[in-house]
């Protein structure tokens, strides 16, 4: 679920690919099917570098056998407003969608490895929030959707890659 969040986040599609069996399935509502489309899905929405935030909260697994679970996972999803105007430490208002909801997650185990082969995404509340962003911190400490972003730098600081 973590490499899920961090996925979306960063806008690192290979890594959400390791999420999913190759035939894993989404349904996210807007769009329903396979990993490959869910993926060009996403970066035909999200094209600026603004980052989004995936919380994620009570997960609940439940196990069907040795080899299949069923897990549910609560979350808390922003999204800041298209163009760049009001982040990496800037000024201004704009347009936030807040989504709260739950991933209800059909887990599979093969060949040891542990993927999500079915994926349904339930919205419990969505919302759009005109906001006024504050000024924020050193513009080096905000986050980013590409290797600029504190964590990719540090990855790669550490282990040599992102």
């Amino acid at each position: 679920m973590g490499r899920y969040a961090r996925a979306i986040d960063r806008g690192q599609f290979a890594l959400l690919r390791t999420v999913f069996h190759a035939d894993g399935y989404d349904d996210h509502g807007p769009y329903k099917g396979g990993v490959d489309g869910f993926i060009q899905w996403l970066q035909e929405r999200f094209t600026d570098e603004a980052p989004m935030q995936h919380f994620l909260g009570n997960s609940l697994i439940e196990f069907a056998n040795p080899d299949l679970a069923l897990a549910e996972t609560y979350y808390v999803a922003a999204r800041p407003p298209k163009g760049g105007e009001v982040r990496q430490g800037g000024q201004g208002s704009g347009l936030y969608v807040l989504s709260w909801g739950r991933y209800v997650d059909r887990f599979e185990r093969r060949d040891s490895e542990w993927r999500v082969a079915y994926r349904r995404t339930v919205v419990d509340l969505r919302l759009q929030a005109v906001v006024n962003v504050l000024p924020g911190s050193d513009a080096s400490n905000w986050g980013r959707r590409d290797a600029q972003d504190p964590l990719s730098i540090a990855r790669a600081e550490i282990f040599g890659r992102d």
